[in-house]
């Protein structure tokens, strides 16, 4: 998760500088915002989000509060693959 949200944190410096696509900057935005609405991802987020610079904090928050994101967990995949590693049988 670290990884991710420090390759955003990249993604944010080159979209204020000009130098990336708006196109690309909304799709890694939407793609790590939907990482934080997961369970686990939320958990993170609270307590390390104060590590990362305010500006990046401000774009995923204002992201997640939109609402408009997908949740891995509703994905049949990942809930086949959380079950076998949760509920073996």
């Amino acid at each position: 998760m670290t990884d991710t949200l420090l390759s955003f944190q990249s993604c944010l410096a080159l979209r204020q500088a000009g130098t990336l696509d708006n196109r690309i900057y909304d799709a890694y935005l939407t793609f790590t915002a939907s990482l934080l609405v997961t369970t686990g991802g939320q958990a993170y987020w609270q307590h390390f989000r104060n590590t990362f610079i305010p500006e990046m904090v401000e774009e995923l928050d204002k992201k997640i509060a939109k609402g408009d994101l997908g949740n891995i967990q509703q994905i049949p995949q990942f809930n086949v693959n959380w079950n076998k590693q949760n509920n073996p049988q």
